[in-house]
């Protein structure tokens, strides 16, 4: 099977690039992208939205009278780097509120 994806760590006319891959192996790599049942896609609206994340947060803590929590360096570099390049969070649906 032979298919055209977009590369969007390259600019330019080499951005597009064709792959060839063994029918299972398309299939199981589509598949890697099907949430499994009872999973929920969450994309980034909302509350945690990028444009006002900050004032979002500071809002809902203030209306649950809710202390922020101090800085922490080591887990705010964790969380970057397991969020680095995600384009959306999958959740379990029984965390959804």
């Amino acid at each position: 099977m032979t298919f055209r994806w977009k590369d969007y760590r390259v600019s330019g006319p080499g951005r597009w690039k064709t792959m060839r891959l063994h029918p299972h192996e398309f299939i199981r790599r589509f598949l890697l992208h099907v949430l499994p049942k009872g999973f929920h896609c969450i994309r980034h609206y909302g509350l945690f939205a990028s444009t006002n994340r900050a004032a979002s947060i500071a809002t809902a803590r203030a209306l649950l009278n809710v202390v922020p929590p101090a800085a922490d360096p080591q887990q705010d570099r964790m969380l970057r780097r397991m969020h680095r390049g995600c384009c959306r969070a999958h959740v379990p649906a029984v965390a959804r509120a």
